[in-house]
């Protein structure tokens, strides 16, 4: 994506009407490729965040998504173009070693709340599999690897009716903050995408949300609002599965993201569920 320098939103202005920026500081692209984010100040000191979206699409997906899910997220002002604002937080970060209860909770009913709107979208599953499995380096899993691994799959998806709905797909921590009064707010509007059901609560339960007792706050908070009685050991077993070959495929095709240590969670617990 071709960058936007930050003189040109001072002279394009977005969002006049609330604020005139007297100074935008570049937050840099967001993971996942949805855009780009600044600091945005206005002339009453005022700071806000300012969404800069990866084409028309993708900022209308997000607007449509903040309309639908308003509670999820910092007061938002709107979309103009490709641009979208929003109150800035002052607050914390939240880390894996969050021990609040409340915070898992909280992050299972969003992840119901999301289920709910029940966006189902027909999708070749067995394609998006075995595209990426077929792009991950022979050095790292062999075919031999990948045959048993193919075999695992098979058998699973014999047994196990999926959908794929809209699924807040990157729960990881500094996704999430908490402001001075303990509210907590998703803070990456590009974080949606439409995926196999449960395959972000996978991503979550595998790489922040394993202690016992934090995920049993996560389904607490979940089954409130939706049921969970689909993601049963075989489920949790397939969306995994899936999820781990999604995310080596992905960090070993990205130079930045090339080095052993980027995929050795996912690689760990794909010999695990493999049997490998």
């Amino acid at each position: 994506m071709a960058d936007i320098k930050l003189e040109e939103i001072l002279r394009y202005q977005p969002f006049r009407n609330i604020v005139r920026a007297v100074k935008v500081e570049s937050l840099g692209e967001i993971a996942g490729l949805s855009g780009q984010t600044f600091k945005v100040t206005g002339s009453d000191g005022k700071r806000y965040k300012l969404h800069y979206a990866d084409g028309w699409f993708a900022a209308r997906e997000i607007e449509k998504t903040v309309e639908k899910l308003p509670h999820l997220f910092p007061k938002c002002y709107g979309r103009e173009g490709r641009f979208l604002l929003f109150d800035w937080i002052e607050g914390r970060m939240l880390t894996k070693e969050e021990k609040n209860p409340e915070v898992y909770r909280r992050l299972g009913e969003w992840c119901a709340d999301v289920h709910n709107l029940n966006e189902v979208k027909k999708g070749n599953i067995d394609k998006y599999f075995f595209e990426r499995l077929g792009k991950i380096p022979a050095s790292i899993v062999s075919n031999e690897e990948k045959a048993r691994i193919t075999w695992i799959f098979e058998g699973l998806r014999k047994e196990i009716d999926v959908e794929i709905v809209v699924e807040l797909h990157d729960i990881i921590p500094e996704n999430f903050m908490v402001d001075k009064k303990g509210r907590m707010y998703l803070v990456d509007e590009g974080a949606f995408m439409h995926r196999i059901k449960g395959l972000g609560i996978a991503k979550a339960l595998m790489k922040w949300i394993i202690d016992p007792k934090k995920r049993a706050a996560f389904w607490e908070g979940y089954t409130q609002k939706h049921s969970n009685d689909y993601f049963d050991n075989e489920y949790e077993r397939f969306v995994m599965l899936i999820e781990c070959v999604r995310a080596i495929a992905f960090k070993t095709g990205r130079a930045d993201l090339s080095q052993p240590e980027f995929y050795k969670t996912e690689l760990i617990k794909l010999k695990e569920l493999c049997g490998i």
